[in-house]
């Protein structure tokens, strides 16, 4: 099994003691592979973060712990799971997201 840990979560769990440490604590003890995906890494590690939290966090995620960008469309979600992380009547579409950025023109 894969954990899949976000920046607000691996700050609360290494910043201060609290049921985030605790599950982040079990998490890591388990056989599951703790993962971060490139762009939640970069967050936590802009910080402000002690290097003493980079360090043991870096050591939680093992050598492909933290996931790269890539082009690659990411697995598609069994329905059932995903249908059941969404309130009722949100669409299991990328339309559901914000529109794309646009470049700024020059004036």
């Amino acid at each position: 099994m894969r954990i899949q840990v976000d920046t607000d979560f691996l700050i609360y769990a290494l910043s201060q003691v609290g049921p985030e440490r605790i599950r982040l604590r079990r998490a890591a003890q388990s056989e599951a592979s703790l993962q971060i995906s490139a762009i939640a890494w970069y967050e936590f590690c802009r910080g402000p973060r002690l290097p003493e939290h980079i360090a043991v966090a870096r050591s939680l995620f093992g050598v492909d712990g933290v996931v790269p960008l890539t082009r690659r469309s990411p697995p598609k979600l069994q329905k059932s799971s995903a249908a059941s992380a969404l309130p009722a009547g949100v669409p299991l579409t990328s339309q559901s997201a914000s529109p794309p950025l646009r470049p700024r023109q020059s004036s």
